[in-house]
């Protein structure tokens, strides 16, 4: 995992558990394979977590920033992977 992205990231004890929960075989394999698992937040502000629509529903709004920092993140893991 790229050291900058730690501190932008809260972790805790329960992280891996939440993601297990929600990702249980990208975590599987994150046991065997170095990786990273990356919750990239994008939902507008104005809306209640609670309520607001989920990723696969067909009424989901982005908030476009998040969308341009995750795509920088993901491509700045990729090319100092790559750069090793």
């Amino acid at each position: 995992m790229v050291p900058a992205i730690l501190g932008c990231v809260p972790a805790g004890p329960d992280l891996l558990a939440t993601a297990h929960a929600m990702l249980p075989d990208v975590v599987t394999l994150r046991r065997t394979v170095p990786g990273t698992i990356v919750f990239l937040g994008a939902r507008p502000a104005e809306l209640d977590p609670v309520t607001a629509p989920q990723n696969h529903s067909n009424r989901v709004v982005f908030d476009e920033p998040p969308m341009a920092l995750g795509a920088a993140m993901y491509a700045a893991v990729a090319l100092r992977h790559h750069a090793r």
